[in-house]
C-alpha cells in the first residue's frame, strides 16, 4: 500500500483558492488570445460539471482531459480528472494522474491510496468532523483539548486509515473538506466518515 500520512493540526486540507489562482504555462501576451483561452476553459469546465451532475463520468473525463491540456499547471483540473477516472475504476490511469498531481505538490487532499486493489472502491471522509466533541475521534479530541500528543495521534489516525482502506477494499480515500463548493461527492463515491470514526474509536479503546 502506498501511504500518504494524515497530518492534523487543526485538520485542514489545502486551500482551493490557491489552486484556482495558479498560473498557466506558456500563457499568451495577446489579449485576444487570452480571452479566447479563458472562454475555452470556462466552456470546458462547465461541460465537465454538467457531466458530473448527469453522472456521466466518461464525458467528465474527456472534459477534464481537455482542461488539463489547456491549463497543465492547474492542479484542480488534474485532481478532478483523477476522480473521474476513479469513478470508472480506471485506477491504472488515475494513479498516473496522482503522480503528476504529486509533482505539483498538491496531494494534501489524499488520505490513503492502495494500488494493490485496482478494482477497488472510491471513498471520502470529512476530517473536520474528527475534532467534534460528541461525534469525533475521541483520542484526537482529548489531544487537541490538552494540547498533547497531537502529532503522534495524527500519525496513528493515518495508520488506521490504511488498515481501514485495506480491510474494505478502497483504492482511494480522500478528504472532502478540501473541496468546498465542488461536487467531488457525486457518483459512486462512498461517505465513510462515520464508519472510520467508529472504527478508530473501537480500535483505540483504553488508549490515551
Amino acid at each position: 500500500m502506498s501511504r500518504i500520512r494524515l497530518t492534523l493540526t487543526a485538520v485542514v486540507g489545502f486551500n482551493l483558492v490557491i489552486l484556482l489562482s495558479m498560473p498557466v504555462l506558456a500563457q499568451s501576451n495577446d489579449p485576444t488570445k487570452q480571452s479566447a483561452e479563458s472562454t475555452s476553459i470556462d466552456k470546458t469546465i462547465s461541460a465537465a460539471n454538467k457531466s458530473i451532475l448527469d453522472d456521466d463520468w466518461s464525458s467528465a473525463e474527456l472534459s477534464f482531459r481537455q482542461a488539463v491540456k489547456l491549463e497543465p499547471q492547474q492542479g484542480l483540473w488534474r485532481i478532478q480528472l483523477a476522480i473521474a477516472l476513479g469513478q470508472q475504476k480506471k485506477w491504472k490511469e488515475a494513479f498516473k494522474e496522482f503522480d503528476k498531481v504529486m509533482e505539483l505538490g498538491m496531494m494534501g487532499w489524499v488520505l490513503t491510496i492502495n494500488k494493490k486493489v485496482p478494482n477497488g472502491k472510491l471513498a471520502f471522509l470529512n476530517t473536520e468532523t474528527f475534532s467534534g466533541d460528541k461525534t469525533g475521534i475521541e483520542r484526537y479530541v482529548i489531544a487537541v483539548r490538552e494540547k498533547k500528543k497531537i502529532d503522534s495521534i495524527s500519525k496513528d489516525i493515518g495508520a488506521k486509515l490504511d488498515e481501514f482502506a485495506n480491510k474494505n477494499g478502497f483504492a482511494l480515500i480522500y478528504d472532502i473538506s478540501s473541496f468546498r463548493g465542488t461536487r467531488f461527492e457525486s457518483g459512486n463515491t462512498l461517505d465513510v466518515t462515520k464508519e472510520f470514526i467508529d472504527y478508530y474509536n473501537e480500535r483505540s479503546k483504553g488508549s490515551r
